[in-house]
């Protein structure tokens, strides 16, 4: 989990304001000195701000006192482009015939060569058959009959992922020495790739939210001793889903049975998902994002408190932040269908164990708990700038912080 420090300003008494767009297209874009031609595809993306004071007729005149800002951006534009490059079987593989490789295909149940180096028809596992038919697509780039990296090309377009984003704030001057100010945040993002290098998969759909406010209230006692108070939040929210009007395959329990996936654990959820594969010679196998349920967040509430006093050739601050952080989590495991990895090691080829059926490890994850972890942060800090000399300042500190164990409701 990571931390965001925002930095915001405030309005004035005079009502100022300023307007972008950044903008790009074709026209103003150069050539890749890789690509044939000019990306394709508009950005646009606009935004602005506005701050003064709050004024509302017959009610409240803030200038000198009460004042606000606000600012807004957002990011539009045309289709995207996404290459898929992935690096998949020939068609003579994909039928078990691998006379055009030097090394021999050893037969697991003999120990001795494939006769040509050609696996019969008959000894192709049935639920790997299924698995080349409904993802895998044929080489169509490059030399067709040996592999090598790369050797499927396809563009594909889809929507742009727009985000939009804005915050507010308002300033209150309540007398000379005491200031209050509030601020909230709002942003969204979208991210919907095509999953797994394949044309195969789909797209995941991806809707990121941001929330955070501060309320914060400043106390001058006297020039040189001042406190602040503070109490914020924040919630993310971040689900990960496949959407089958987008073209998606991966709806784990109709995978399950359509490739006749067995060993899995039991009770299996009917959410989105894929078995997941590897090569360990380069292939492009199955890959999938872990699933998240709509609703999985993390929300923190904090309240804090700073004191500076300033006294002599002292500069001192003491302070605390106390911190209650809420983790709600309820997604699937990218082994959750089933995870399993192709290597050398039963016929010297690693496609060649795919196609009879014997993964080197093969691993399964049982349905995902809904966890729901809570913790209580306290943080207690002192501190002195001491001023020794003109020329020597020592900076002395103390900082206590004990985090509570997590806990469940």
């Amino acid at each position: 989990m990571g931390q965001v420090t925002i930095v915001s300003k405030s309005g004035t008494n005079d009502l100022h304001g300023s307007v972008f767009d950044y903008y790009s297209t074709p026209w103003f874009r150069a050539r890749d000195p890789f690509a044939s031609a000019r990306g394709t595809g508009i950005n646009h993306q606009p935004g602005g701000a506005i701050g003064g004071p709050v004024y509302i007729p017959k009610v409240h005149n803030g200038r000198n006192k009460t004042f606000f800002f606000f600012s807004y951006e957002t990011a539009r534009g045309s289709a995207v482009s996404q290459n898929l490059t992935p690096t998949v079987a020939p068609a003579a593989w994909r039928g078990g015939d691998f006379s055009n490789l030097s090394t021999a295909i050893i037969d697991p149940a003999t120990h001795v060569p494939f006769p040509d180096n050609k696996i019969p028809a008959q000894r192709i596992n049935a639920v790997s058959q299924k698995i080349q038919d409904k993802f895998f697509p044929l080489p169509n780039t490059g030399d067709l009959v040996n592999l090598h990296s790369q050797n499927y090309k396809e563009l594909k377009i889809r929507p742009y992922d727009p985000s939009t984003y804005w915050t507010t704030r308002v300033d209150h001057k309540i007398t000379d020495r005491d200031l209050v100010f509030g601020r909230y945040t709002w942003s969204r993002l979208y991210n919907r790739p095509w999953e797994g290098n394949l044309p195969t998969i789909g797209q995941r759909w991806q809707q990121r939210d941001d929330r955070a406010a501060t309320i914060a209230y400043t106390h001058t006692f006297r020039p040189n001793l001042l406190n602040e108070l503070r109490w914020g939040f924040g919630l993310n929210n971040n689900p990960i889903n496949y959407d089958l009007s987008l073209g998606s395959t991966q709806h784990g329990l109709d995978i399950v049975n359509q490739l006749g996936l067995a060993g899995l654990a039991p009770n299996l959820p009917d959410v989105n998902g894929i078995l997941n594969m590897s090569f360990s010679n380069g292939m492009t196998g199955l890959t999938q994002f872990a699933w998240r349920k709509k609703g999985y967040r993390t929300h923190t509430e904090e309240v804090q408190d700073h004191v500076s006093w300033f006294r002599g050739r002292h500069n001192m601050k003491f302070g605390f932040n106390l911190l209650r952080s809420e983790y709600d989590d309820y997604g699937a495991d990218n082994s959750l269908f089933g995870n399993v990895r192709f290597t050398n090691r039963f016929t010297g080829n690693a496609y060649a164990d795919f196609l009879l059926g014997i993964p080197t490890t093969a691993s399964r994850s049982f349905p995902p708990l809904e966890v729901d972890r809570n913790r209580w942060s306290y943080d207690f800090y002192a501190l002195d700038d001491f001023k020794i000399s003109p020329k020597l300042t020592l900076n002395v500190g103390l900082r206590y912080e004990l985090n509570s164990v997590r806990w469940g409701k």
